[in-house]
């Protein structure tokens, strides 16, 4: 009996590490990802700059900040590694990886949409789309 009570308590503390920001999940203690229920393939620094980002989903965050937590980089790092990870990271996840729904950069600052933002994109996408 204590193994079934052990079991739900793991499974309940798994569902808590889930992070959902629209139609993407992401289990940081596992390292899977799903993109509409299918699993996403990522690179290790993939991952890392995913969850970082989604963490702090909604918050923007500076070069100097990715590149000190994600890439463990003090100084010298540059903004083209950012770059050629997120436009990998972007063709994993993003419909159209050139207009983002996900991930978003302006100047040398990187944010995640939350998941309130993702939807209310997609409902106004729709509407736009209906009419």
């Amino acid at each position: 009996m204590a193994q079934n009570s052990s079991a739900g308590l793991e499974d309940l503390l798994q569902l808590n590490s889930l992070i959902v920001i629209g139609r993407l999940t992401i289990n940081e203690p596992s390292r899977d990802v799903w993109l509409a229920g299918e699993v996403v393939s990522l690179s290790t620094l993939q991952f890392d700059l995913l969850a970082y980002l989604a963490c702090q989903a909604g918050r923007s965050i500076a070069l100097d900040e990715l590149l000190r937590e994600v890439w463990g980089v003090e100084a010298g790092g540059t903004v083209n590694q950012v770059d050629c990870c997120l436009k990998k990271l972007r063709a994993k996840i993003e419909i159209h990886s050139e207009d983002p729904a996900y991930i978003h950069k302006h100047h040398k600052r990187y944010r995640i949409a939350t998941d309130i933002e993702w939807w209310k994109i997609k409902l106004r996408e729709e509407a736009v789309t209906r009419l």
